[in-house]
């Protein structure tokens, strides 16, 4: 009878948790529902997602814009992993092409900026309207990223590797060469003007060893969440005006 009662009052004492955490609202319920949900997300949902993915980073938050297929003010300034902190006002730029006017880039007009750098490795318009997120991604997208073979990877695919500097870059592969001992693979954010060739994030020959995945789907703005707690950060610290 007291295993019973006991049960009984843990249920109840359990009960009024619940209801403290989503009803109450006090600075508490509201501080333990941020470490709640922190929790879920660490220890249940991120590993959850990654043996689903078989990836070691199934989801990856879009910070940067070097995947959009859009005109942007042109930046000068950056901080931490690609998020812009001064930009130019005066004009737009796609793929390092000026424009004084903004106008919506479908595939023809991304062709008509970006195509020229494509065609030189062999990748037609036609080629790249098949590959995967042919119009690219934006900030605040979530991309879900599958840890497919490396062997498996293809000119057009969309790969997360790390940088020399530990930072993972989101980009497109624009060209594989196996003709070697070890497979390398050449990477481009859609929006630049070319692969970044220098320096601790270059992109001209990862290997199998910096490669994390491959991205297979995409969850709109949802990044956000992430990217505005970055600002907020940094507006904080003064970076942000």
């Amino acid at each position: 009878m007291k295993k019973k009662g006991g049960a009984k009052s843990f249920f109840a004492q359990l009960k009024k948790f619940w209801r403290f955490i989503w009803y109450d609202d006090s600075l508490l319920s509201w501080v333990l529902n941020i470490i709640l949900a922190f929790i879920f997300i660490k220890f249940l949902l991120f590993p959850g997602l990654g043996f689903a993915f078989q990836s070691e980073l199934p989801i990856v938050a879009v910070v940067s814009g070097s995947m959009e297929h859009k005109q942007v003010h042109p930046c000068y300034e950056y901080v931490m992993d690609g998020i812009c902190t001064k930009s130019d006002k005066t004009s737009y730029d796609l793929c390092g092409k000026s424009s004084i006017q903004k106008q919506k880039v479908t595939l023809d007009v991304f062709w008509n900026s970006c195509g020229s750098w494509y065609e030189n490795k062999n990748i037609s318009q036609s080629q790249f309207s098949e590959f995967p997120f042919s119009n690219g991604f934006n900030i605040g997208d979530v991309m879900f990223i599958h840890g497919k073979s490396f062997e498996q990877v293809t000119v057009g695919d969309i790969i997360v590797f790390r940088s020399f500097d530990g930072i993972p870059i989101i980009h497109r592969v624009v060209r594989v060469d196996d003709s070697g001992a070890e497979k390398k693979v050449q990477t481009k954010g859609d929006h630049n003007a070319g692969s970044i060739a220098a320096g601790q994030r270059s992109e001209l020959a990862i290997t199998q060893e910096q490669y994390i995945g491959t991205a297979v789907a995409k969850l709109p703005f949802v990044g956000y969440v992430k990217l505005l707690f970055v600002r907020l950060l940094l507006f904080v610290m003064g970076i942000f005006a």
